[in-house]
């Protein structure tokens, strides 16, 4: 889950892998548009990983209050987890 939420203006994004992996990690508005594209099918190490969204989006421009979706996606996994974001 990511910490803290609700969040203002950052939360972070923590997940770990059991072997090295390709990573993407987008968030989406709860409509299911994407916001942003945190990780786009990156190459990461075995462990543990931490990720900072600060509330913008692809174009780096901060997006409203509510909520938001992350979804994690590895060879192995699937995750997706909700989070809040408060003005």
């Amino acid at each position: 889950q990511n910490f803290p939420n609700p969040f203002n203006p950052n939360t972070k994004i923590q997940f770990s892998l059991g072997k090295d992996e390709l990573v993407s990690l987008n968030i989406f508005d709860i409509k299911g548009r994407l916001v942003k594209s945190l990780v786009s099918n990156s190459y990461y190490p075995s462990g543990y990983h931490n990720i900072t969204w600060d509330g913008k989006n692809n174009m780096d421009i901060q997006v409203p209050s509510g909520m938001y979706l992350y979804k994690l996606v590895s060879e192995n996994q699937t995750i997706t987890r909700k989070m809040v974001l408060m003005k």
